[in-house]
């Protein structure tokens, strides 16, 4: 029986929007982050700041190596990519 967890890769603006909207939905979610931004997780949670209202959230954070897979995973690896738009439309997506 898989338990959905959702690992997420990349601790910036994105990733953490992501995690934000994944545990306000009730899942699981872990923040794999490195240096400054993962002291600040642990030491302050996830703050999103949304509408004039600030939610703090406690995600499992950790490192690369802490958070290594385990088992059956699907892993979230989240950048931004100035370099490239992307375009979705009802036919697929193209960049």
């Amino acid at each position: 029986m898989w338990q959905i967890h959702f690992p997420i890769v990349g601790a910036g603006a994105i990733g953490a929007w992501w995690a934000d909207a994944l545990m306000q939905a009730g899942w699981r979610v872990s923040l794999v982050a490195r240096g400054a931004t993962l002291e600040a997780l642990r030491r302050d949670g996830l703050r999103v700041a949304q509408g004039g209202r600030v939610r703090v959230s406690r995600p499992q954070a950790g490192s690369p190596g802490e958070l290594a897979p385990q088992g059956k995973q699907l892993r979230l690896f989240i950048r931004k990519d100035h370099a490239r738009v992307v375009r979705v439309g009802s036919h697929g997506y193209e960049t």
